[in-house]
This record gives C-alpha cells, structure tokens and sequence, in this order.
C-alpha cells in the first residue's frame, strides 16, 4: 500500500481506449486547497453547495489540477488533439462529458490503487506494449 509520490505529483497513467490520460491524485493537500479555492472562485463565499454544482467543480479541477497530461486523444476530424490547458478546458469543461469522462478521471483520481509503486510498474508494462 505504499504510494508512488511521483505518481501523485505527475499523474498516474489511466488508460481509456486508445487514449491514456495522467491524472494527479485528489486528497492530497496540494488538490484540498486547489478544490477549496476553485469553490470559491467558480461559486463565490456565500453560495451553499448543490449537488449538480459538482460536475463543474470537477471539471475545473481537472483543467486546473487533475490531469497533468494527455496521449493518443483525437479531435473530432481525427487529427491529434495534443495536450495542453487551453485543450484540456475544451474538453474537460464540455458538459457533454462531464457525466463519463470527467466522472471516469475523478473516480481513478481517487483509487489509491493507480498511485502504488508495484501498480505503477504494471501499467508503465501495459502502455509500452501499445
């Protein structure tokens, strides 16, 4: 149950198709404060949390924090969509993906499994043989 801090802080390869995101782990305390100050500047100080304002504040936590990269995700023409923040908020902010993908990188952002260092080494394994 030891955890890779490497892969905390650079992303845990997750493997969805035949794209392959990196995604950060949440609980840390880097990601409690980003969560906190994201609360604060999407919502403001009086606004009493809903359960639908969630979606969005996880899809600016992945633009922000969570996904520290990206490899193999195509454009809809198939040209390659290559990583960065301004392509990370095309996607992650489209609510069309809010309920899958984004909900799929919050869940495995929470997995402590995807942050183990004898995990890491099997998944390194997986993608190389891509």
């Amino acid at each position: 149950y030891q955890e890779s801090l490497t892969l905390q802080k650079d992303g845990a390869p997750i493997a969805l198709g035949s794209a392959t995101f990196y995604v950060r782990r949440s609980g840390t305390k880097e990601s409690k404060k980003l969560v906190r100050d994201l609360q604060m500047q999407i919502f403001g100080p009086f606004h009493r949390m809903q359960e639908e304002d969630d979606l969005l504040l996880r899809a600016h936590w992945l633009v922000e924090y969570g996904c520290a990269s990206w490899q193999g995700l195509f454009n809809e023409d198939d040209s390659p969509l290559a990583y960065s923040q301004e392509a990370a908020r095309k996607v992650f902010l489209n609510p069309e993906y809010h309920l899958s993908l984004n909900a799929v990188l919050w869940m495995a952002a929470h997995n402590f499994e995807n942050y183990l260092h004898e995990q890491a080494e099997e998944d390194l394994e997986q993608i190389k043989k891509k």
